[in-house]
């Protein structure tokens, strides 16, 4: 049995152009920033859910001017930058918070953003937790970081090439977290990618913590959490698809979509689904899957190379050289240049670009001749 929810997010808000475009100086856009939250605090209904405005000393990172609102447990911030206004204005629920807020107006997310509509702003999430819960199952994060670790269990994504669905296999990062003999939290991803995966036992989770869900776990013998974090590009994308939702039952179709395109996990023997991936294909069966084709890919590196080609002055060098000496001579300076990046050392630039992007751009593309054939579709 399993359940799907949406544990967490954070909503960036945008002024329109036309705001942008008559701002002046800070102070004018502190203004605007007031009017905006004035807005959302309206939209969504904020002071009678949560109450009064306050002021927040703690916002999220790069923002210096927030506020919350009432006096609660759980973390809720709307929050920004004074001094930049393409930061925007940053609302943070925390998964406590969010449950609170979605009960109190007996909605879900999808109905939440449809309700925000202003002429002062645009909003797209910057991040947002997906989860799928597994009531009463034998599998456990332990046996789960084994078969991966001892690659029983091998992961892939799907992509579309050529109109149709294609297993590429993931790279990632895995870690686990021991306590005695057991592993019950594992990470599947770096956490600077757009979407990183964390399997750990909820019901132990929320025991340990005395949590919120204490009283839901309990009803169960095992609660083991599939949490993903939508993040970057792939969160803005959710946005889209979220608005486009018209029922839970959508909703929990678009979740398990989302976790079958990006973890899908095979025993390396068989080449057959996981017992956990099994179940979640059978709850999708039949029905749209929604984001498959439809994802933000990582084209940093395209952009790269794109402003190597046409914007940084390489090639009309290397066309000098072609004019001024001939086919040798650029064949000698292209050799130059291979053999200067073989021999390079790294900059932190570079690792930190590595990091961020690696993973998701192996995702996009399966190698130099695909980004290639990329570049001349754009």
């Amino acid at each position: 049995m399993l359940k799907t929810s949406i544990d967490e997010l954070t909503l960036v808000l945008q002024a329109t152009v036309n705001e942008k475009l008559a701002l002046k100086d800070n102070k004018d856009w502190q203004k605007l920033a007031m009017r905006i939250i004035t807005d959302f605090e309206k939209d969504a209904d904020l002071v009678r859910i949560f109450g009064s405005q306050i002021e927040e000393k703690n916002c999220p990172s790069g923002y210096a001017q927030g506020f919350s609102y009432g006096e609660h447990s759980f973390y809720f911030c709307v929050a920004y930058n004074e001094s930049d206004y393409t930061m925007g204005i940053v609302c943070k629920f925390s998964a406590q918070a969010l449950a609170y807020y979605l009960k109190a107006r007996k909605i879900q997310v999808y109905e939440f953003l449809q309700d925000l509509n202003s002429e002062l702003y645009t909003f797209r999430l910057s991040r947002c937790d997906i989860d799928v819960d597994f009531l009463n199952e034998r599998f456990t994060p332990t046996k789960i970081f084994s078969n991966l670790k001892r690659e029983k269990v091998l992961v892939y994504y799907q992509k579309k090439q050529n109109n149709k669905l294609t297993f590429v296999k993931k790279r990632f990062k895995l870690q686990g977290f021991a306590v005695g003999k057991e592993i019950p939290t594992i990470y599947l991803g770096a956490v600077s990618s757009d979407c990183q995966l964390r399997i750990y036992d909820k019901k132990l989770e929320q025991i340990q913590k005395n949590g919120s869900k204490l009283a839901y776990v309990l009803k169960f013998d095992s609660v083991i959490r599939f949490e993903l974090a939508l993040k970057h590009d792939l969160a803005h994308n959710f946005t889209n698809l979220l608005l486009q939702v018209n029922n839970e039952k959508e909703l929990n179709n678009l979740i398990l979509s989302v976790f079958l395109q990006k973890f899908y996990f095979k025993n390396a023997k068989t080449n057959k689904m996981t017992t956990y991936t099994r179940k979640m294909e059978r709850a999708l069966k039949g029905k749209q899957s929604y984001l498959l084709g439809h994802l933000n890919a990582d084209n940093d590196l395209m952009k790269l190379f794109k402003y190597l080609l046409y914007n940084s002055g390489t090639i009309s060098t290397l066309y000098k050289i072609l004019a001024i000496w001939g086919y040798d001579d650029l064949n000698q300076a292209t050799d130059y240049i291979k053999s200067f990046v073989e021999d390079w050392n790294v900059n932190d630039g570079c690792k930190f670009w590595l990091q961020k992007h690696a993973d998701d751009t192996a995702e996009t593309f399966s190698g130099f001749a695909d980004l290639k054939e990329n570049l001349k579709e754009n």
